[in-house]
């Protein structure tokens, strides 16, 4: 997925939202602690966005939006 697209917000607000419905449990874990994340590493514009966003290479975690990403 992409951070630097919109779209991918939207497409995950909704995703997300559809499956909070479903499983009305507090907590909703999506996984991501397995992500290989070399296409990120490898990608200038969302090495580029990680830095716009002060962000350390490869970490990227958007606060405002519903979703967050975090390469630990």
């Amino acid at each position: 997925m992409d951070p630097t697209r919109e779209e991918t917000y939207t497409f995950l607000d909704g995703l997300i939202g559809e499956m909070a419905a479903l499983f009305p449990d507090p907590y909703f874990h999506i996984g991501g602690d397995e992500v290989d994340d070399t296409q990120w590493k490898h990608s200038a514009s969302i090495q580029a966005f990680a830095r716009e966003h002060s962000s350390p290479t490869a970490t990227i975690c958007r606060p405002t939006s519903t979703v967050a990403w975090k390469s630990w």
